[in-house]
């Protein structure tokens, strides 16, 4: 497997109507999809980047229903890692990276509904970063790969 010797970018746009549930469809899951093919993506890495970015998107459809017709999704392969952001445009702020660590040893009837997504994401990346400026919100994951 020969990695990437710089940077390539992929960028796609795209947001589901609230109406039809919160999911990648379309262009950005074609460009996310074979993103991981082109780029020699080992498959495990690339089914952790497919789940934290199905988790994030629809975090941003759900939790930001009042935002622009589109959300940015961008992927980025380097030698050694790849690159997920997803900005979302027209919001308000609200930092995911600082959500509530879910308690996965509590009972079932104990915990409140929802923060699974968040875990998962938090589980199968190396970085998760948070940036708001303008108005526009960004969530950065970062997955490394192995030598």
């Amino acid at each position: 497997m020969k990695p990437a010797a710089a940077a390539s970018i992929l960028e796609a746009h795209g947001r589901t109507p609230a109406s039809t549930g919160p999911r990648l469809s379309g262009r950005p899951v074609r460009v996310r999809d074979g993103f991981a093919e082109r780029h020699v993506v080992p498959a495990d890495a690339a089914f952790d980047l497919k789940l934290a970015l199905e988790e994030l998107f629809t975090n941003m459809v759900k939790y930001h229903p009042e935002g622009a017709e589109a959300i940015l999704v961008r992927l980025e392969h380097e030698v050694s890692s790849v690159r997920a952001t997803l900005q979302d445009f027209d919001v308000d702020s609200w930092d995911v990276t600082r959500a509530a660590a879910l308690d996965v040893n509590a009972p079932i009837e104990a915990r409140q509904p929802g923060g699974m997504g968040l875990h998962l994401v938090r589980m199968v990346t190396d970085e998760f970063r948070y940036e708001y400026r303008e108005r526009s919100s960004t969530i950065t994951v970062t997955k490394r790969l192995a030598p």
